[in-house]
């Protein structure tokens, strides 16, 4: 009976000691799950470089956008590489700075239409131009219309650069006309024609252009003198000997703003030039100008300038030499559009 107890002794330790031991060897757990990958987040579209200040909006150009600093020489080349012709249009009004009953201080409109042909089959670079206008007067003459004409210009230019220094261009533009007397003051002065000529230098520095302008006109008249109020010309003074001969020199300053396809260009510029009037009975009279402004060209055809000018003020004064530098009845305000096609 003993033998029988610890056989089922052993027999209960064996199945006990067999039982841990299947406890003990458990299967074995799955390999865990990697980690998922974190989802890419999608790339950063570059952004847009900034246009550089180098590169300059393209767009037509004339003559006097090149003399206004809208264009360079290079520009007029290749716009005249697309058209060899261009139509211009100018609508601008002048208004003095103080208003009142005088006729000094009167508000003025200007209506001008022009246009331009290269002649590059005469000489690379030669163009002609011609220009007709209208100003109204919104001070009211007794007798006379608001509206009259003003002296239409025809006349052959010429421009051209070459480098100067650091491989900057040096940009010319000379330009030989005749004013027809069409206007009132010519009317009333007897004028046959005028002759008129004009040399304009301009040269980069940077965002910087300085520049110059030359000018002469030479006047024919029936009389040396005018013969009182009713002929009596602008700036001169009735019954006095009329003018021969206007020279005129200035200097110019312009500074870039900005100039970019997308945003089109923005000018300051500054002028100040003198001008010198000798008469038939040989008499003289200098006098002086100046101008600030700004020229905003937001599309290729359409130019906006405003500017505060001091146009030909009298350097003497009485026969006194006197140097104004703002004067009420000379200083105006100038609003202008010109186009170009």
């Amino acid at each position: 009976m003993a033998a029988g107890v610890t056989y089922r002794l052993l027999a209960g330790v064996c199945l006990t000691l067999a039982a841990a031991g299947a406890s003990a060897q458990t299967a074995p757990e799955p390999p865990a799950a990697k980690p998922a990958a974190p989802e890419s987040e999608p790339e950063p579209e570059p952004e847009p470089e900034p246009e550089e200040r180098g590169e300059r909006a393209k767009r037509h150009c004339t003559s006097l956008d090149v003399l206004a600093g809208v264009c360079s020489e290079a520009d007029a080349k290749q716009a005249a590489n697309q058209k060899i012709w261009r139509l211009m249009a100018r609508v601008e009004l002048a208004l003095p700075v103080v208003f009142d009953d005088s006729p000094g201080t009167e508000m003025l409109a200007y209506y001008d239409v022009g246009a331009e042909l290269d002649l590059p089959f005469l000489l690379d670079g030669l163009y002609a131009t011609a220009w007709i206008g209208l100003i109204q007067r919104f001070y009211r003459y007794s007798g006379q219309s608001p509206v009259d004409f003003e002296d239409p210009l025809i006349a052959l230019g010429y421009r051209h650069s070459f480098a100067l220094g650091n491989e900057r261009d040096l940009t010319l533009v000379h330009r030989f006309g005749l004013k027809l007397p069409a206007s009132r003051p010519s009317r009333y002065n007897l004028t046959y024609t005028a002759l008129d000529w004009l040399s304009a230098a301009r040269y980069p520095l940077g965002d910087f252009t300085v520049g110059a302008n030359v000018g002469m006109q030479l006047e024919f008249r029936q009389y040396s003198s005018q013969a009182g109020d009713l002929i009596s010309a602008e700036f001169d003074e009735p019954g006095g000997a009329n003018t021969v001969v206007r020279l005129e020199a200035g200097g110019v300053l312009q500074y870039t703003v900005f100039d970019l396809p997308s945003a089109g260009s923005l000018l300051a510029d500054a002028s100040v030039g003198y001008r010198h009037r000798f008469r038939y009975d040989g008499s003289y009279e200098p006098d002086w100008y100046w101008s600030l402004g700004a020229i905003y060209t937001p599309i290729t055809y359409l130019s906006v300038g405003l500017s505060i000018e001091q146009g030909y003020s009298d350097l003497l004064r009485g026969g006194v030499p006197e140097l104004v530098f703002f004067d009420r009845n000379e200083t105006t305000w100038h609003i202008a559009l010109y186009g170009r096609y």
